[in-house]
């Protein structure tokens, strides 16, 4: 009895193991995974959502996870997109303190308003309005779509900034501190 005990519990690890490596989790589904992207003066962390086959960025016609003019806070619902800043900076061409933040977009087809809001562990975008007076920034930054398909949202440290890109948009942010050029 025991060694059959035993051998169901090897068992249930193996399986469970198996899952984890392929990045699955005990339903089948695609685990979401958290990534963290650090430079001199700021330190991004983040949860990965996949596309896994959906409508990203469109309208409300469309079914799009993403629709376009309304407040989407992106990453995860466990970890959305923080930015720690360690020194006053330029974010966008505007003056940020040092500080940690929660990003969120209000995303068009070739213009997202990036927001930076004070209140840190949002779980989504449907209590914006009652954190939006903790936001810090407003910035209008330039989107793009691209000929290539990112399947999982993704964060790129640049020289001067760091990039956004998810299903086919892209999206730059410029980022320096006082004193550089």
């Amino acid at each position: 009895m025991k060694y059959s005990l035993s051998l169901a519990f090897i068992i249930m690890f193996a399986v469970t193991g198996a899952f984890a490596k392929d990045g699955k989790n005990a339903s089948g589904k695609t685990a979401a995974s958290i990534a963290t992207v650090k430079a001199d003066n700021y330190k991004i962390a983040y949860g990965q959502s996949s596309k896994n086959g959906r409508v990203i960025f469109g309208d409300k016609q469309s079914h799009a996870v993403v629709t376009y003019g309304e407040v989407w806070r992106p990453g995860t619902e466990s970890q959305p997109v923080e930015i720690t800043v360690a020194k006053d900076c330029l974010f966008a061409g505007h003056q940020l303190k040092a500080g940690a933040y929660t990003m969120l977009i209000i995303p068009h087809s070739s213009e997202w308003m990036i927001i930076l809001n004070s209140q840190l562990g949002q779980k989504g975008a449907f209590n914006y309005e009652k954190v939006r007076s903790k936001d810090v920034l407003l910035a209008a930054i330039a989107a793009k779509t691209t000929d290539n398909t990112k399947e999982t949202f993704t964060i790129n440290s640049t020289n001067d900034g760091f990039s956004i890109e998810w299903d086919q948009m892209a999206a730059y942010i410029s980022m320096k501190t006082f004193g550089n050029k």
